[in-house]
């Protein structure tokens, strides 16, 4: 449960990170940069509790059901928004990502 609410929380940032953005704030990319890294994280972290969740109650579901299916999913698509956020073109007078 822990890895799903890191999850959300993570794609609110980047949403906001996003909505910057949109709106040429300077701190825009750095925003969707942590949200969609802490999403990431958050999807592994849920695929870790998912496995440990079914694993102890294989009455409940069949192990693995979906779960693998759904980190991958999740990956990519943070993988195709973290490509768009990086080789976006920054707002006039944003500093460089890494600072």
């Amino acid at each position: 449960m822990l890895g799903t609410i890191i999850l959300m929380v993570g794609w609110v940032v980047a949403t906001a990170g996003f909505a910057l953005m949109f709106t040429l704030h300077p701190h825009g990319r750095a925003w969707a940069v942590y949200g969609l890294m802490l999403a990431a994280a958050g999807d592994i972290l849920s695929f870790v509790g998912d496995v440990i969740f079914v694993g102890a109650n294989s009455l409940y579901y069949a192990l693995g059901k979906g779960a693998i299916t759904i980190l991958i999913f999740w990956l990519v698509i943070c993988a195709v928004f973290y490509f768009l956020v990086v080789t976006s073109r920054p707002a006039p007078g944003a500093p460089p990502l890494g600072e």
